[in-house]
């Protein structure tokens, strides 16, 4: 069983690996995204939206715009509407 197969909708998962894994969880997040709604909070500044969106259009046509806070106060700004309660 992968890790895509755990991840139900709904659920927040928290991912850690080493940068050499950088890829692996981009594709893991844009195959979640085919699937529904994704946040992505990224506390290092390193996440490849544009990679995301990039494996996504090899799949989809349907792409919607999505707020990228770049600093802290709009990333918690935005979290309550990524996560509602």
């Amino acid at each position: 069983m992968n890790a895509l197969d755990q991840l139900k909708p709904g659920e927040i998962a928290v991912l850690v690996a080493p940068r050499a894994e950088e890829e692996k969880m981009l594709e893991l997040t844009a195959l979640l995204a085919l699937r529904g709604r994704v946040g992505v909070l990224d506390g290092g500044n390193s996440f490849d939206a544009y990679q995301v969106a990039r494996l996504l259009r090899r799949r989809t046509s349907q792409l919607t715009e999505t707020p990228q806070p770049d600093s802290c106060f709009p990333r918690l700004y935005l979290l309550p509407d990524a996560y509602p309660a």
